[in-house]
């Protein structure tokens, strides 16, 4: 009895320092990815003015600035973030539709960007335009003004990943953590193929539209964006069911993300 338990008790401290092996493994892949590639997560910094109507309550007029992260796709001026992230109207849509349970069509929200900024890791920043809006694939397209500061990099594209790979996602902090670069590690739930290709990353660690993931090799797999089968529905409908069946948010693979930008005429010889 006591050499089963001997051998026992040998298996179990095998196993944990496998498995604290592989972990120490990979978070060493993930800083690399983060070492990297933070040169080219950016902060997109957008100001603006929202007014909302009703015949209720009149007019209010609110001025914004809206932050998300952005990455740098091509060093010639390319970033690229989510669209509902960064457009007034679908913020505050949403917003309004969860407030009144589907009593929008009462409001009238018109928006209107005054200046958008790309904030650097090293704090420079440059200004930007506006370049292509895919509503469908939930991507926003910004053009600098001005070139990238020095080294910033084209990541590499990935090989697809699978369920269960691991994946490194960057954000670029608020002013209040010094506009750092931080990751998490993120296992693939699931590659969905069928209508179009996404991935689905767990729920466990939260990750925010418009940030960049990478595979530990640190390869580029995509960037985070909400995916919407229904338009008009809200987060409050699904409350009491804790999951909302047409939207999710989802890693778009980097050949959409390409695909989209190609649109553009200064930007149609990106790699596919």
């Amino acid at each position: 009895m006591n050499r089963r338990f001997a051998v026992l008790a040998v298996a179990l401290v095998c196993a944990a320092r496998f498995a604290s092996a592989e972990d120490s493994s990979a978070a060493d892949s993930a800083r690399a990815v983060l070492a990297a590639q933070s040169k080219n997560v950016v902060t997109v910094r957008l100001a603006a003015r929202v007014r909302v109507g009703s015949a209720d309550s009149g007019t209010m007029d609110m001025d914004l600035v809206i932050e998300a992260t952005g990455f740098l796709l091509d060093p010639a001026g390319l970033v690229v973030t989510s669209l509902n992230a960064t457009d007034p109207r679908q913020l505050y849509e949403k917003s309004l539709n969860d407030e009144s349970s589907g009593g929008a069509a009462d409001y009238t929200l018109t928006s209107e960007v005054s200046r958008t900024t790309v904030v650097f890791e090293d704090g420079t920043e440059i200004e930007a335009e506006a370049g292509l809006r895919d509503t469908d694939l939930d991507l926003a397209f910004f053009l600098l003004k001005k070139p990238a500061p020095a080294g910033t990099v084209v990541a590499p594209a990935s090989a697809a990943p699978k369920a269960f790979d691991a994946l490194v996602v960057l954000r670029r902090l608020g002013e209040v953590a010094g506009r750092s670069c931080a990751g998490a590690l993120v296992p693939v739930q699931a590659a969905v193929e069928r209508p179009r290709k996404f991935y689905l990353v767990s729920n466990d660690v939260a990750v925010g539209l418009g940030e960049p993931a990478f595979d530990l090799a640190g390869h580029f797999v995509g960037i985070v964006t909400l995916r919407n089968i229904k338009a008009g529905s809200t987060r409050t409908e699904y409350l009491f069911s804790g999951e909302d069946p047409y939207s999710a948010v989802i890693i778009l693979p980097l050949a959409d993300v390409l695909e989209g930008a190609r649109q553009h005429e200064k930007f149609k010889g990106l790699a596919k």
